[in-house]
């Protein structure tokens, strides 16, 4: 159980995205990388540096790309910080798009 001032609901989801696993983005050493598949699209995530690259999506990051990913969801508005889940919706800002490169 992840707390019990959270709804059941949230403290199911959090316990089924322990169980489905992921990856914890703060714990991608240097120069390593990780593939992540959505619905439709593989993605690699690198850690370089000076933060993480995405690369996979032609339209928006064909080459990697310096990229925000602060976690995912798992149905709701609370994330799970650092962490990229099964089954589980992520947030992320692409930074060349954001400075308006």
């Amino acid at each position: 159980m992840l707390h019990d001032n959270f709804s059941d609901e949230v403290n199911a989801a959090h316990d089924k995205s322990e169980i489905l696993g992921g990856a914890y983005l703060d714990k991608l050493a240097v120069g390593k990388k990780l593939l992540v598949q959505t619905k439709h699209t593989l993605y690699t995530i690198e850690r370089r540096e000076d933060g993480l690259y995405i690369s996979g999506n032609e339209k928006y990051c064909a080459v990697p790309t310096l990229a925000r990913i602060p976690g995912s969801n798992f149905g709701g508005s609370m994330l799970k910080m650092k962490f990229i889940g099964r089954a589980c919706t992520w947030s992320i800002t692409l930074m060349h798009i954001r400075s308006g490169l």
